[in-house]
């Protein structure tokens, strides 16, 4: 695992999939893809995993069920917080039917984001 400045174990970051529709999951497949390349630490998507496997079929996605599975396979897979998705995305055209994933992603990953102790500055 990845060290952070401090010399401990990095936590992985944490990204939502924004609008499905968008740029959102091009970028964050593509950032996967040259992770070795740009020395990215580990990382893992909140958001739908069937919507990441329809819009980038050579990006290998592994649901995973908590953050700490991320980085074990991170080298071999997108790990994603599955949040399951009833509709389709269809790339440029934003759809009301996905909002409520897109809301739900956001809204976990704030909760995530509540569970890390910050250093006292």
């Amino acid at each position: 695992m990845p060290l952070s400045t401090t010399g401990n174990p990095a936590k992985p970051l944490a990204v939502s999939i924004g609008e499905p529709a968008g740029i959102g999951p091009e970028i964050i497949c593509k950032a996967w893809h040259s992770r070795e390349e740009e020395k990215l630490p580990p990382f893992f998507v909140l958001g739908s995993t069937a919507i990441l496997e329809k819009l980038s079929p050579t990006t290998p996605v592994q649901e995973i069920q908590a953050p700490e599975d991320c980085a074990d396979l991170f080298d071999q897979a997108l790990p994603v917080l599955d949040i399951p998705c009833a509709a389709e995305a269809v790339p440029g055209s934003p759809s009301q039917a996905t909002a409520a994933m897109v809301i739900q992603a956001l809204d976990q990953a704030v909760k995530l984001s509540l569970k890390i102790k910050l250093p006292d500055w």
